[in-house]
């Protein structure tokens, strides 16, 4: 990500524009460094191929101040999703009348109420969507970006990805940005978060160890819940790489086939203790193949282990909380009088 205090490669977008050869070129050393960094995805012909990431040529021009202000507001977007995901009242009604034509909701509000939200701990990794927003016209993209605002666009609860690769993408741009002679992006200006993803699945593993001290020799570890047919292996890699913890990586039927509760509500697999549930599918239909997978998410739901989301952050992501919450009225029921 490149701000308006570092305008001097903005020229080269010009010169790209005039030669196709070297747009050409340039794509090969960016897909090039790409695939050396690891931002990869797995072919979805060919076992054990990958393929490079689709990624842009140059970093994304924004204004320092406009993301300053939308940094700041995300603990309090963080909470207000939190305290909505824990209205029970709020959360079903809304939800009622999609439920009642869409069976994925519906299933989801089911494990929901069946589950003592407000007794168990959650991680969840939360992003909010923006785009630029400009009520003028006639600027140039440049001074739309230096006279713009960012507008919300969603909020994401589940499954959010490339925490790990978009660590890397500023090697990436900065390779690029050396072929063509240009200033290179400062470190500031990189946005990493994968130290805060990994470092926040350590610190929840803690939490649950201090409250599930661990029995025996059995370890506690994280458990990434993945697509059987899962492409965006290194992505998901590197976060977990970057957590530090012993991590299994398993799909719903292969939980539903080998996981159980005891009676403390532990939730065990192949001799091992489930202290992270960590959903990287789950947020569409037909990562549900069965009725069987609905009772292995239930089951996942109703343990002791810390879910990085619970069903309860998941539903509260859904479109229609979302239009709720565009009504002043019902956002001010969520929001702290001396922040809003």
């Amino acid at each position: 990500m490149a701000d308006l205090r570092t305008l001097a490669n903005f020229h080269v977008i010009e010169t790209l524009k005039k030669n196709p050869k070297l747009v050409e070129e340039v794509s090969e050393v960016a897909k090039d460094a790409a695939s050396s960094l690891g931002l990869l995805l797995k072919d979805p012909v060919i076992a054990d191929a990958f393929l490079p990431v689709p990624v842009t040529l140059l970093p994304s021009l924004t204004s320092h101040h406009a993301v300053h202000e939308v940094l700041q507001l995300q603990p309090e977007i963080n909470l207000l999703m939190h305290r909505v995901s824990h209205d029970r009242n709020f959360l079903t009604q809304s939800l009622a009348g999609v439920s009642s034509v869409d069976p994925f909701i519906k299933s989801l509000l089911n494990i929901y109420n069946q589950v003592d939200i407000d007794a168990q701990w959650e991680l969840d990794f939360i992003r909010s969507d923006y785009l630029l927003h400009c009520n003028d016209p006639t600027l140039s993209f440049v001074d739309a970006v230096k006279a713009g605002s960012y507008k919300q666009v969603e909020v994401n609860m589940i499954c959010i990805a490339f925490a790990g690769l978009s660590s890397r993408m500023q090697d990436v741009h900065n390779r690029v940005l050396n072929f063509l002679e240009c200033d290179v992006v400062p470190a500031e200006n990189a946005g990493d978060v994968l130290p805060l993803y990994g470092g926040a699945l350590k610190l929840a593993h803690g939490v649950y160890s201090k409250n599930f001290p661990a029995t025996g020799k059995r370890q506690q570890v994280l458990l990434t819940v993945i697509h059987p047919e899962e492409r965006n292996t290194m992505d998901q890699r590197m976060v977990e790489f970057e957590s530090g913890l012993l991590c299994l990586r398993r799909t719903f039927q292969q939980i539903g086939e080998r996981a159980t509760l005891d009676e403390e509500g532990r939730l065990l697999i192949e001799g091992l203790e489930v202290a992270v549930v960590y959903y990287r599918v789950g947020y569409a239909p037909p990562h549900y193949a069965s009725d069987k997978d609905w009772e292995t998410r239930l089951l996942i739901e109703k343990s002791s282990a810390i879910k990085c989301p619970s069903v309860a952050h998941q539903l509260s992501g859904f479109k229609k909380i979302q239009q709720e919450l565009s009504r002043p009225e019902v956002l001010v029921k969520y929001v702290e009088q001396t922040n809003s």
